[in-house]
Formats: C-alpha cells, structure tokens, sequence
C-alpha cells in the first residue's frame, strides 16, 4: 500500500514521467489510470520505441491473465513497432518473443490455429535472434521461456543455466531449479538451492531431493 500511494501522488510532467508511472501502476496500483498514463506517453511521444515496449508487456501480462485475443494483437503490434524501429535491440526482441508465446497460446485456445502457428514461428525466429548476445542474461531468459514453451526441456534448461550462470537472479534461479526437477536432475537442483541459499542445514532437514 505504500509503494502505490507514493507512486499515485508522483507528478506527471514529462513523456517520461507518464511512461514509468504507467507502467509502474499497471501490476501493482490502479490498473486503469495504470493504462491511461501509458497512452499518455505515447500520445506525446508516439515514436518512442521504449514506451511501446513498456505497454507491449503491460498489455501481454493482461493477455496472459485474460485471455483475450484483441489484447494480445496489441501487444504483438506494440512489441512490432518497437522492433520495427530500432536495430537488433535485445531487449526488444525478447518483448517481440514474450508478446508472440503469449499470443501464441491465446490463439490456440481461441481455435484460431493459422494465427497461433504465426505468433509460434515469429517466436521461434525471436528465439534465433537473441543467440546473437550470448552474454546477455536477458537473451538467455528469453529463450527459456521459448523452449520452456514448446517443452524443449534440454534446450530450456541450458538456456536458463546461462542466464542463471551470468546473473544470479532469484528468477532465473528459480526457473534453472524447475527446469532442472523437469529433467529429473534431482542432484543438481539440490546445488544450485545450496549455492543459491548457502543454507544446506536447512535443506537437508526439510527436503530431500534424491
């Protein structure tokens, strides 16, 4: 509660100042002035590819939650613009990839199988295209959550173990952990929480692994 009450009495000034706050209010505030500000930002500054990633996420986070194709085709066209507007943007194109998996799954559980297999292929070409910055966490975390989705569970897994390897973020912590239990690889899971935690007392109490 505090964190969204100081982010609601932030001034709006500047494009900018519309976009992060927008951005910021969409998951964890008030949703609806969350997508107003948004727009505000890109009604004043309509060619900044940074705002329309920052309201393709947004708009693909809704996807993921609803459902609803119309937010997903807008979150693609977002994401689109972006891509469209810049040069080989790792950042960009792991917004293209997650807003084309999400659409992806929305498709198909619509029935509409021509566009889920064309948000599938444009991922899949995303997916290619993040192999170009091997030593950004970012790229490697995108391409887990591709092979995640299509149940390429060894290509998944080494993806994410890169990511977790440069980073060290509880995220791709957790995501290198179960794609680890995916493979069954029980032991190595058990490191990475030891390495992770430095609590193996605690580990060896609760849990047993093997």
């Amino acid at each position: 509660a505090i964190f969204t009450d100081h982010i609601e009495k932030l001034p709006t000034v500047t494009p900018e100042d519309y976009l992060f706050k927008g951005f910021m209010e969409f998951p964890w505030g008030d949703p609806a002035r969350g997508w107003k500000d948004l727009n505000e930002a890109i009604r004043q500054r309509p060619s900044s590819p940074i705002a329309r990633v920052f309201r393709s996420q947004a708009r693909t986070l809704l996807a993921q939650g609803t459902g609803d194709v119309e937010v997903a085709r807008k979150a693609i066209a977002d994401a689109s613009f972006a891509k469209d507007t810049t040069s080989a943007n790792p950042f960009i194109i792991f917004t293209d990839l997650w807003a084309h998996v999400t659409a992806w799954r929305v498709f198909r559980d619509a029935g509409d199988k021509d566009q889920a297999d064309q948000s599938l292929h444009q991922a899949e070409k995303d997916a290619h295209e993040l192999e170009s910055f091997p030593d950004l966490p970012t790229s490697n975390t995108g391409r887990w959550f591709y092979f995640f989705a299509t149940e390429d569970a060894n290509a998944a897994c080494e993806a994410i173990r890169q990511s977790y390897e440069q980073a060290k973020s509880p995220n791709a912590c957790y995501s290198y952990v179960y794609s680890l239990y995916e493979l069954r690889d029980f032991k190595k899971a058990r490191e990475v929480i030891e390495q992770a935690t430095g609590d193996t007392e605690a580990l060896n109490r609760d849990a047993k692994l093997d």
